[in-house]
């Protein structure tokens, strides 16, 4: 589609600009994720098979709510699989027979990386509550 003054020859063209996606591995913190682990009580839960998980290799997420990391149910926000085995999630599902087997490996997003993804620039600290 184009558009043209009139009296002018000059054709001009719009063209969209296209929102490009960054997968989820953009967005990660380096450092100690000890404390960001799933606890195993949690992914012993039956319903535990029904929770978002994806990986560094993805490009979208379950929402986040001022409750993540607190209230833990299968529409609570997405966590990260955090090991080697993730980059097979876009070949093959996860097999969630056994959620026990991905203990050490499933664990939450920090805060930091949450606001990341929530676009807040990587200089922005938390403020000290």
């Amino acid at each position: 589609m184009g558009t043209a003054a009139a009296g002018s020859s000059e054709l001009r063209v719009w063209i969209p600009q296209v929102a490009v996606c960054k997968p989820i591995n953009c967005f990660l913190e380096s450092g100690d994720k000890e404390g960001l682990v799933v606890p195993e009580s949690v992914l012993a839960k039956q319903w535990a098979k029904g929770l978002s998980i994806v990986s560094p290799a993805d490009r979208s997420s379950f929402c986040f709510t001022g409750h993540y990391g607190k209230v833990i149910h299968k529409a609570s926000g997405s966590l990260l699989l955090d090991d080697e085995s993730a980059g097979r999630l876009a070949l093959e599902p996860l097999d969630r027979t056994n959620m026990l087997d991905y203990f050490g490996k499933i664990r939450f997003f920090s805060p930091k990386e949450v606001l990341n993804m929530l676009g807040f620039p990587r200089a922005y600290k938390m403020p000290d509550m």
